[in-house]
């Protein structure tokens, strides 16, 4: 369901619309999210110009995001001007907070003429409750009424402990991004995990149509974790194809699943499907082309989650196109090799699960000791 916006008087428009990569991925059936949210591109009126000429419909956001965004020696005034808490954690959610509404606001007019379908922010829970599904649900909700936008989705980390929760929000009507997935069956779980809430309301006799949630599965990192122990193997042959075979299995699930007895059933009730959120997007080796994936990736239904950078160079140099009609057999193979080649894809994505956790923990922390630093420097003058 792209979006269509309506265009403007600008006799150059039509030209610009059909000549920009961004235009054309969402007419292929991709939606195009920012991953990046900072107090300039709220001020200088850039986030707006994305949305209404590039087609960017909605806007992730993560510690490590913020923890740039905030510890900008720019940004030490707005600290400053913040009114309310001084306690460093309880500062960086207004701020946060703030941010994400300016953003959502932004997105509303995107939001309603989807019907609810794009025009989302999605801000992340603190990384500390990430393998405590009562603690979720409680920040969860707590979040999410202090945000008080419909469209904002709260980020949950796709832990084995969170799946109760995310049924339990997902049937409250929270909407939720599931991040931090990045193999089949993990994929597999936060499907079923979605089926599950939406059928527990429909034995409530509730509706569970509106009910929203997306799953982000990770894609550069898996290269990069799997690329180095290719070459310790002498499998080279197998060097930076993982990532997308594992991605494009992930859309056949995706496929399957909506096709489902189960899910058709559900579908009958008013109720959508997940959708597919492909993250970590920028390539982690420089020797690979920038848009390796981007130009991959693009598949209808599915949401591209793209850093300002290759935000930029997409609309530049990207060349989106669609994969073949069913590579199932290619992307079957590249797995079954990589098996061969003594590679547990799941015992990966098990730990860049953890790994990725630890990495917004970082930067969540980072984050907070630096708003302290800068408290505490303030005050003695």
């Amino acid at each position: 369901m792209p979006l269509r916006l309506a265009t403007c008087a600008c006799p150059n428009w039509y030209v610009y619309m059909k000549d920009n990569p961004l235009w054309r991925a969402n007419e292929l059936g991709q939606s195009v999210w920012l991953d990046d949210l900072s107090q300039g591109l709220l001020a200088s009126g850039e986030l707006r110009n994305l949305i209404r000429q590039d087609h960017v419909s909605g806007v992730t956001t993560n510690p490590s995001i913020f923890r740039a965004a905030l510890l900008d020696p720019a940004y030490a005034s707005r600290l400053d001007q913040t009114r309310g808490p001084r306690v460093p954690s309880e500062l960086y959610e207004q701020l946060v907070i703030d941010h994400v509404r300016s953003a959502a606001d932004e997105l509303r007019e995107t939001y309603d003429a989807t019907a609810h379908y794009d025009g989302f922010v999605s801000v992340e829970l603190t990384p500390r409750v990430a393998h405590d599904a009562t603690a979720t649900i409680a920040e969860a909700e707590r979040l999410w009424q202090r945000v008080a936008r419909p469209n904002v989705m709260i980020k949950i980390p796709a832990t084995a402990e969170t799946r109760s929760a995310v049924r339990h929000l997902v049937r409250k009507g929270v909407p939720v991004n599931v991040t931090l997935v990045f193999g089949l069956r993990r994929h597999q779980e936060v499907l079923n995990t979605f089926a599950d809430a939406l059928t527990d309301c429909v034995r409530a006799h509730e509706s569970a149509a509106g009910l929203t949630c997306v799953i982000s599965f990770f894609i550069s990192r898996l290269d990069a974790a799997i690329d180095p122990e290719l070459g310790r193997r002498g499998a080279t042959k197998l060097v930076g194809l993982a990532a997308i075979a594992i991605a494009r299995s992930a859309y056949h699930q995706w496929i399957d699943f909506a096709a489902s007895p189960r899910w058709q059933s559900l579908a009958a009730q008013g109720a959508r499907p997940p959708r597919l959120v492909w993250a970590s997007m920028s390539p982690k080796d420089p020797a690979y082309d920038p848009l390796k994936y981007v130009d991959a990736l693009v598949m209808p239904g599915t949401i591209a989650t793209l850093p300002l950078q290759t935000l930029t160079a997409f609309r530049r140099m990207g060349r989106p196109s669609l994969p073949l009609a069913d590579d199932r057999c290619q992307t079957r193979d590249v797995r079954n090799a990589l098996q061969v080649a003594g590679i547990d894809l799941e015992e990966v994505a098990a730990k860049l699960e953890e790994d990725g956790l630890q990495k917004f923990a970082q930067a969540y922390d980072t984050t907070i000791s630096g708003i302290d630093t800068h408290l505490r420097t303030v005050s003695l003058h």
